[in-house]
């Protein structure tokens, strides 16, 4: 990586502050929807029966 970095200054910090912000809103949404259809739609099996055909179940 190089030994140099740019500088952002005041207004730039404000603006990847707000951008993280942003970010981790969506991030936290998205996570929101992914747990619903998870809780909604799946069910969590013992390892035996993950390890079982499909036509033993």
């Amino acid at each position: 990586m190089s030994e140099y970095q740019l500088k952002t200054g005041k207004i730039g910090d404000a603006i990847i502050g707000t951008y993280k912000k942003i970010e981790g809103t969506v991030v936290g949404g998205y996570q929101k929807v992914e747990n619903a259809f998870v809780n909604t739609f799946l069910e969590k099996v013992d390892d035996e029966e993950a390890d079982a055909p499909a036509s033993e179940k």
